[in-house]
């Protein structure tokens, strides 16, 4: 179990989404984790700027580059 599979707060995390059955339950978005992993490697390369901006246009949603 993902340390993200119960909502404790009101923001989802990236690379999640509120279960339609259960709004406390948050399921995995295998993409956007994917890519998340992808953009993990591009760091060794790139700002987190650049990289969040990445994710932003391959997944369309949006993520801080904080």
């Amino acid at each position: 179990m993902s340390r993200y599979s119960n909502l404790r707060g009101p923001t989802v995390p990236w690379g999640y989404k509120q279960s339609e059955e259960n709004k406390y339950v948050l399921e995995p978005i295998e993409e956007q984790l994917e890519a998340l992993e992808q953009g993990l490697e591009y760091l060794k390369m790139s700002s987190y700027s650049e990289v969040a901006r990445w994710l932003t246009d391959y997944t369309g949603r949006k993520i801080s580059g904080m």
